[in-house]
C-alpha cells in the first residue's frame, strides 16, 4: 500500500520526467533544423565552388599601380641638355628600379609634369625647363648702299642656343653716314640671356676694285699640271672676298718658254683690278723613271704588308722627318729636283716634306690634300697635308718646326691643335689658313 507522501513524489517526478522529455524534443529538432541549413549551405557552397573550378577565365592585364601622394622632388633642366636621371625626382633608396614613362624633349622653358615608374607604380613629377647659357653668335660686318635697309640680323654670321634668339641694335647705326661705323648688337635668348657683339657698318658707293695678292712670277717644269689661284686672293672693302679670275690660254705646259698669265677679280659694283705674271716652263734634268724608282725602294723599306693606313702614313712621316734636312731651300720649281734632293741629298724645305709625302701616300691610296699658309705680305709660306686614314680628315706637317712654341709631333692633329699652335706663334701666322677653301672637314677636337 503506498502511502500519501509517496504518490505525490511519484507524480512531482512524473511531471519532472515529462518536462525533461518535452525540452530534449525541442533540443533535437532545433538541432536538426541547425544540421539541415549548415548541410543546405555547405552544398550550395560546393556546388558555387564545382561551378568556378570547371569555368576558364582570361588573365587581366597588368597596369602599373598608381601611388598616391608620393613626396617628390623638382627637378630643374637646362634646355638642350641631357634630362635628370628619372630616380632624382624621388627620396634616394625609396624606390629599386625609377625609370620614364616616355621620352620627353622639352623645347619651351616652364615648370611641366613627368611621370614616372618607380617599381611598377606610375608617380607623377615635375620639371622646371630653364635657359641660363648665353648665346654663341658670330658676327659679320656688313656693307651696303646709303638707301639699303640695314636689320641686325644681317650682321649674323651663325648663333648656337637651345631656344629663339632676338637680334636688336644696343645703338641704332647712322644711316646717312658714308664712313665705316662700329655697330653694337645684341642677341637675347627666351630665358633672357644676353651676348653682346661688335662689327662694322659701311655705307657708301662703291668706287674701288678689289686688291689681289700673291701673284708672282714662277718657274715651272715642262709637263707639270700648274694651280694658278693656289695662294691667289681677291678682297674687296664692300664685298670682302671676291672670286679671282685667271687668262691662261697663252700657256703651253708642254713646251718650255715664259708666258703671259692674267688675273682680274671684279666687285658687285663692276670694279675691276687686273695683274699679271710670268711663268716660265723649263725641261727638267731628273728623268721620271729614275725618280719613281727612288720612292718605290724608300716604300719597300718602310712600309710592311701587314700595316694600316695610320701606320703607313705614321712610316712616311718619321722618314721624312728623320732623313731631311731642313736647309730653307725651295725647289718647287722642279718636283722630280724637290724629291731627288730630299731622297738622294736628305734636304730640302718645308714644300719637300710635303710634296714627298704625298707621293709616297698616293702610290698607298692614303687619301690627302696639300694646303699652305695664308700668308700676308712680307710673310714666307709653308706647306703641309690633310690626311684620312680611314677615321677622319687630320693635319700631317713632317716639317721640322724650329722656334716654334708647340710641343709634340705635328702627325694627325686636330682643327683645335692648329688653331691654338697658330695662336701661340707670333703673330698667329703659323698655321694659319682656312679647311673649308680645300673641301674637308678637319675633325675638330
Amino acid at each position: 500500500m503506498r502511502t500519501p507522501e509517496r504518490k505525490t513524489k511519484m507524480h512531482l517526478l512524473t511531471i519532472h520526467n515529462g518536462y525533461i522529455k518535452t525540452a530534449g524534443m525541442i533540443m533535437i529538432l532545433l538541432m536538426v533544423t541547425i544540421m539541415t541549413a549548415c548541410g543546405s549551405t555547405a552544398q550550395s557552397k560546393d556546388v558555387t565552388d564545382n561551378n568556378t573550378s570547371d569555368q576558364s577565365t582570361a588573365e587581366p592585364t597588368a597596369v602599373p599601380e598608381k601611388e598616391e601622394d608620393v613626396t617628390t622632388i623638382l627637378q630643374t633642366y637646362e634646355i638642350g641638355t641631357d634630362l635628370p636621371q628619372a630616380s632624382a625626382y624621388l627620396e634616394e633608396g625609396s624606390y629599386t628600379q625609377v625609370e620614364y614613362a616616355q621620352d620627353y624633349v622639352f623645347d619651351e622653358l616652364g615648370e611641366f609634369p613627368v611621370v614616372l615608374l618607380a617599381d611598377g607604380k606610375e608617380i607623377t613629377a615635375s620639371i622646371q625647363v630653364v635657359d641660363t647659357t648665353a648665346p654663341e653668335v658670330e658676327v659679320k660686318d656688313v656693307v651696303a648702299a646709303p638707301d639699303a635697309e640695314v636689320l641686325p640680323e644681317d650682321f649674323v654670321e651663325s648663333i648656337t642656343d637651345a631656344t629663339k634668339v632676338v637680334a636688336a641694335f644696343m645703338i641704332a647705326p647712322d644711316m646717312t653716314s658714308e664712313e665705316v661705323q662700329t655697330v653694337v648688337l645684341t642677341f637675347t635668348d627666351m630665358g633672357g640671356n644676353t651676348t653682346t657683339k661688335k662689327a662694322s657698318l659701311h655705307l657708301g658707293i662703291d668706287t674701288t676694285a678689289p686688291v689681289l695678292s700673291g701673284i708672282y712670277d714662277r718657274t715651272v717644269t715642262v709637263g707639270k699640271a700648274v694651280t694658278y689661284k693656289d695662294g691667289v686672293t681677291a678682297e674687296d672693302d664692300f664685298d670682302g672676298s671676291v672670286e679671282v679670275q685667271v687668262d691662261s690660254s697663252l700657256v703651253n705646259i708642254r713646251a718650255a718658254g715664259s708666258y703671259t698669265v692674267t688675273f682680274s677679280a671684279t666687285d658687285a659694283a663692276g670694279n675691276t683690278a687686273t695683274q699679271e705674271a710670268v711663268y716660265t716652263f723649263v725641261e727638267s734634268e731628273y728623268d721620271s723613271d729614275v725618280i719613281d724608282k727612288m720612292v718605290d725602294d724608300v716604300l719597300d723599306q718602310i712600309i710592311t704588308d701587314d700595316m694600316t693606313q695610320y701606320d703607313q702614313a705614321y712610316a712616311i712621316y718619321k722618314y721624312t722627318y728623320e732623313h731631311i734636312a731642313y736647309i730653307g731651300v725651295s725647289f718647287k720649281a722642279d718636283d722630280l729636283q724637290t724629291i731627288y734632293k730630299g731622297i738622294v741629298e736628305g734636304s730640302g724645305d718645308c714644300y719637300s716634306y710635303a710634296y714627298i709625302s704625298q707621293v709616297m701616300m698616293n702610290k698607298l691610296g692614303i687619301p690627302n690634300v696639300m694646303v699652305h699658309r695664308d700668308s700676308r705680305e712680307g710673310e714666307t709660306n709653308h706647306y703641309w697635308l690633310i690626311i684620312n686614314v680611314g677615321d677622319g680628315w687630320y693635319y700631317y706637317d713632317s716639317c721640322w718646326h724650329r722656334g716654334c712654341s708647340f710641343d709634340g709631333k705635328t702627325f694627325m692633329f686636330t682643327e683645335a691643335q692648329r688653331i691654338e699652335w697658330t695662336n701661340r706663334t707670333e703673330n698667329g701666322y703659323y698655321f694659319r689658313m682656312d679647311p673649308a677653301d680645300y673641301g674637308v672637314d678637319v675633325v675638330q677636337e
